[in-house]
């Protein structure tokens, strides 16, 4: 399960982007099915990436990490295009790296051969920690310093220099900018540090528990589930199961104790939880909770879990996913 599920239905899956063919596809990628994509196999993409709804990419392209493309981007990268980690782009900003003359003197348009036009290109560089703001335009051989902020709808047709602020047609320096953004870098680093060096992926924990008639009637006064088919034998009797049953959230609530208690463990916060019943569970059968991590998305601190619960016999009661935000505490 991944964070794509849980934001909307709109992004690609991760077998998806696999399918699709790119030179490289990180982890927690979030790519929208609305985009547009040409030549992926020369697309290199890091981890944490996110790029919306109704892009243009094309060519040779290569994201670093934690990298965010606003809707209705154009990048075409016939020259190459690079980010590095940390840099994003606003709303439709157009990146060219081949430009027509618009003098007159060649021929212009993609349905001319090349010998009657006059192309500039060249590669296009936005640096680390670098974000350009709404509808920019960004023209061929321009090299964006580390730490760059450019304001919306500006020109970006020469390279800019490191930790400045930047607006206009054609784009000019304003005044430098503030590196508190290392700073927060480095915490961020840290705390992802934490979080892979404490839990991976096929990590897995199980439990058992006897379930007793004693467990059942005390959750019963708890909720306020009073239902026959967990209370009253009589009523159970005549039921498709033949007899009492275990309230299903009473389940539930063994798996969230192994995942508050055991895995992640203490500093979990619930954010969802699906469950699919596929066996009753009577009375003195002993069930095992195992959970085991499928995917942590570092950037929020969330870890995807399977949770499944088997009786003694071997079949299985209960299976699901679960979402949690690990937040340690100190």
């Amino acid at each position: 399960m991944g964070e794509m599920e849980n934001v909307c239905k709109g992004f690609y899956t991760k077998q998806e982007l696999l399918d699709i063919g790119f030179a490289k596809v990180g982890d927690n990628v979030l790519i929208s099915n609305r985009c547009s994509i040409y030549q992926a196999d020369q697309m290199e993409i890091g981890n944490n990436v996110r790029i919306d709804d109704f892009c243009i990419l094309i060519g040779r392209i290569v994201l670093g990490n934690n990298i965010h493309i606003g809707a209705f981007c154009h990048l075409s990268g016939g020259s190459g295009i690079i980010m590095e980690d940390f840099s994003g782009l606003s709303q439709r900003c157009s990146l060219y790296t081949q430009s027509d003359d618009y003098s007159g003197e060649s021929l212009t348009n993609p349905t001319i051969p090349n010998q009657y036009k006059n192309i500039k290109s060249g590669r296009i560089k936005i640096g680390k920690h670098s974000i350009i703001g709404a509808s920019c335009v960004i023209l061929p051989d321009v090299v964006i310093g580390e730490g760059v902020s450019v304001g919306a709808m500006s020109l970006i047709n020469r390279s800019i220099d490191a930790w400045t602020i930047n607006a206009g047609v054609p784009c000019k320096v304003i005044r430098s900018r503030n590196k508190k953004v290392l700073e927060l870098e480095k915490q961020y680093e840290e705390q992802k540090k934490k979080l892979n060096n404490r839990f991976f992926v096929g990590q897995k924990v199980s439990v058992k528990k006897k379930i007793t008639q004693e467990d059942v009637e005390k959750y019963a006064k708890l909720s306020g589930d009073y239902n026959g088919l967990h209370v009253d034998e009589q009523v159970a009797s005549r039921s498709m199961f033949g007899r009492r049953v275990c309230h299903g959230m009473l389940i539930g609530s063994y798996i969230s104790a192994v995942l508050g208690m055991n895995l992640p463990g203490e500093g979990s916060i619930y954010l969802s939880q699906d469950m699919d019943y596929k066996k009753p569970v009577y009375f003195n059968d002993e069930i095992t909770i195992t959970v085991e991590i499928e995917e942590i998305i570092e950037r929020n601190d969330i870890i995807c879990l399977r949770t499944d619960v088997m009786k003694q016999d071997g079949t299985l009661a209960v299976t699901g996913k679960a979402k949690i935000m690990f937040k340690e505490i100190s």
